[in-house]
Order: structure tokens, then C-alpha cells, then sequence
């Protein structure tokens, strides 16, 4: 009986620990990433995808913002992997290359997308950041 007693009052401590520990703490939400312009992007599939059912992270880079907001020097996250060839990426350097963002400094970059997933563009610096919906069309 004293066993018995001994393993509920442990399992209560241990059940009161997670809860103080993980479930009740806030979660850390991102703040919005100022933004000065941002134009509507036009993204088309290569042509050898269009036939294909295809969709994922499209490529992960980090660009530097310079102190007028422009976004350059856009480089691949080594090691992520991509699907590049399944876009026509000239669009996408193209349409950032016009973007102006309101915070300078090295910013990360995902673009998701396809037939089968909803395309997003991604961007964050710090504990800051925006989502941008997109559509890839046929070319």
C-alpha cells in the first residue's frame, strides 16, 4: 500500500512538471517583418514539369538586404534539397530583385510550391517574418 501511494504521488509530480515545464508555456510567435514594397510575383513551371503531379520546397536561400531594402545576393542553403528544375527561376530572381524589404542584413528565403502544394514565399530575419501566397503556372 505504501508503494502504491509512493507511485501515484510520483506520477502527479512528474505529470505537474511537463505541464509547468512545456504545455503552459507561450509559444514564441514570429513579429511581422516590415515590408516597404512588395510586387505580385508571376512564376511559371518548366515545361518539362507541366504534365507532372510535383510540389514541395522549391529552394531555401538567404539574401542580403541592403540599407535601401533591396534584396540581392540570393545564395542556395547548401545540403537543402530542391526542386529547382521543376520552376523557371530566372521569375523568381527577377520578381525579389524588385522587392524592398523595411530591415537590413541577411534574410532566409523559402519558396514552396507545385500542383500539389500551395506555394508560399517565405521570408525571415531574426525572429521576424512574412508569408507571401503565390500560384506557378504553366508557361
Amino acid at each position: 500500500m505504501i508503494a502504491m501511494n509512493t507511485t501515484a504521488a510520483l506520477g502527479v509530480g512528474v505529470f505537474s512538471w511537463l505541464l509547468t515545464t512545456s504545455a503552459l508555456q507561450p509559444a514564441v510567435k514570429a513579429r511581422p517583418l516590415p515590408v516597404v514594397h512588395i510586387q505580385a510575383c508571376r512564376l511559371r513551371e518548366s515545361p518539362l514539369m507541366q504534365s507532372a503531379r510535383w510540389g514541395g520546397t522549391i529552394a531555401e536561400y538567404t539574401a542580403m538586404v541592403d540599407a535601401e531594402g533591396k534584396v540581392g545576393d540570393l545564395k542556395l542553403i547548401p545540403g537543402r534539397r530542391n526542386l529547382l528544375h521543376a520552376v523557371q527561376v530566372d521569375d523568381f530572381t527577377s520578381c525579389l530583385a524588385q522587392w524592398r524589404l523595411g530591415t537590413r542584413g541577411v534574410h532566409t528565403i523559402k519558396w514552396t510550391g507545385g500542383r500539389t502544394v500551395r506555394g508560399e514565399i517565405e521570408v525571415t530575419h531574426d525572429n521576424a517574418s512574412f508569408t507571401l501566397g503565390i500560384q506557378i503556372v504553366a508557361s
